[in-house]
């Protein structure tokens, strides 16, 4: 009896779900969150329940009684960082990465479980390591959920890893090593770049809609910003591919990649690398994940808590000591002492008085002659702090870019922004808009307001807003004056 593999797509607001046997899906099923809401008559379920609900609704719908399931989670929950190491041994690199680890994540690592995989570049002498991560709070809510249902999750990996582990297994694709991907649905997007097959760049990419349509306009200068922060942290990267899976409208994108990026798109219907008609994004992720054993995409993480581990030494061995032997090499050792003083004496004190000739020689500036060494060293590195300093503060500027982005979609049509204030906090920004709005209404202005902070809520970077508006007279009666204060955004 051919081994049966049951896939699940956890998405931000959708499951899919699939029986894989012998690489071929025999069944499959998609829903929304919203379809519980209907069933249940109820508009404000627990989160949990809800999610609970509509898993157990799509393996049902399925026909799946296996209670080992492969889990494919929405990239939106997961860290993804690059680096660039000297080369080392596997154990060598277990024990550094930790320290490197922590230099990435706004909180503990003991909070993190996280995988990875390099790829080794011996002539350069070093390699190229790509991890992913979560935090330990997020996995385990979703493993709560699955526990609940009698499921045991026996993979639980990244959605990109998923979908790119079933595009590679096409013939075309087989073979490129660095390359973008770009999936969408009608409510969540991510743009992922992998550099010699690991995964070095992912973002999560919001939906902007436009009459309960996706606006392309908006999401394509979505991808225009998130593609050209990738090109500016990553100079040293060379794209050969650009490849896009969506459910539907991929076509409005493939002139953008022409003209703007220079490059042709591959464009893959859903349906092309699952093999049945009718299937959608989340279709597809679920296969992936439910074929990890399938197919020979290298990139598998599991995913750990890494935790310092101290061994307690082996005792040392010892030894009869034998005393003949011993007075033999101290004699040896005084002989060889000796007779390297005597042949190094002479070079000693020549090397001295070139040092002190070039000491003397050393300039130094007038206001510093008469100072002694010591003064002089804590007076450099009070310099070395302010360059540290100002290092960090031109850092903070430039870091600002992934705010501005926020704002492209979020302003409605018949505003525009007088000034936008931005205030670096940790990895919060503070944000003030002033701006304009003119769509010959009064009441069309408000309501446009209200959209603008209905946005702003609805954002998942968004971490808090407050409804602090004002709505004002301008120099022009026809034209609105508004102010909108005291939100932050927060950074991946």
């Amino acid at each position: 009896m051919a081994k049966r593999n049951v896939g699940l797509y956890l998405g931000v607001n959708s499951v899919g779900g699939v029986i894989v046997e012998n690489k071929k899906i025999v069944a499959s099923a998609k829903f929304d969150l919203s379809v519980v809401e209907e069933e249940a008559k109820i508009e404000r379920l627990n989160d949990e329940i809800r999610w609970e609900a509509l898993i157990n609704k799509t393996l049902r719908d399925i026909g799946a009684t296996e209670k080992n399931v492969y889990v494919s989670l929405a990239d939106k929950d997961f860290i993804f960082r690059f680096l660039d190491m000297p080369l080392m041994k596997k154990k060598e690199i277990e024990t550094s990465l930790a320290y490197e680890v922590v230099k990435y994540i706004p909180f503990k690592i003991e909070e993190l479980r996280w995988g990875y995989g390099y790829t080794t570049f011996p002539r350069d002498k070093k390699i190229n390591l790509s991890f992913v991560g979560i935090k330990d709070n997020n996995l385990a809510k979703i493993k709560d959920i699955l526990n609940r249902l009698g499921l045991n999750p026996t993979v639980i990996e990244p959605s990109s890893l998923s979908l790119i582990r079933i595009v590679k297994s096409v013939k075309k694709h087989a073979d490129v090593k660095n390359f973008a991907l770009l999936d969408f649905t009608e409510t969540e997007a991510y743009l992922t770049l992998f550099y010699h097959d690991l995964p070095i760049f992912n973002r999560y990419l919001t939906i902007p809609k436009k009459e309960n349509n996706i606006d392309f306009d908006k999401f394509i200068d979505s991808v225009r910003l998130s593609f050209q922060y990738f090109k500016r942290e990553f100079d040293f990267y060379d794209l050969e591919k650009f490849i896009i899976v969506g459910n539907a409208g991929v076509e409005n994108l493939v002139s953008f990649f022409k003209e703007e990026l220079q490059t042709n798109a591959d464009v893959i219907a859903p349906s092309e690398i699952t093999d049945k008609s009718g299937s959608e994004v989340e279709i597809a992720k679920a296969m992936g994940v439910a074929g990890i054993d399938y197919y020979p995409y290298r990139f598998k993480p599991v995913l750990t808590k890494k935790e310092e581990i101290s061994e307690r030494p082996e005792a040392p061995k010892v030894t009869p000591l034998n005393i003949g032997l011993l007075l033999l090499l101290i004699g040896v050792g005084l002989l060889a002492a000796f007779i390297f003083a005597a042949f190094t004496g002479s070079n000693i004190s020549t090397e001295k008085a070139l040092l002190d000739r070039e000491e003397a020689a050393i300039p130094i500036p007038p206001e510093l002659k008469d100072l002694p060494w010591e003064t002089i060293g804590t007076m450099v590195s009070d310099k070395e702090a302010k360059i540290v300093l100002l290092k960090q503060i031109e850092s903070s500027r430039r870091n600002t870019q992934p705010v501005l982005e926020r704002f492209s979609v979020l302003l409605p049509e018949g505003f525009w922004l007088e000034n936008l204030e931005v205030n670096n906090e940790a990895k919060t920004y503070s944000v003030t808009l002033r701006g304009y709005g003119f769509l010959s209404d009064a009441n069309k202005e408000s309501l446009a307001l209200d959209e603008l902070i209905g946005n702003l809520k609805k954002d998942p970077a968004i971490k808090s807003v407050f409804t602090n508006i004002d709505l004002l007279s301008s120099e022009r009666k026809d034209i609105r004056k508004f102010t909108v204060t005291s939100f932050s955004v927060k950074m991946e």
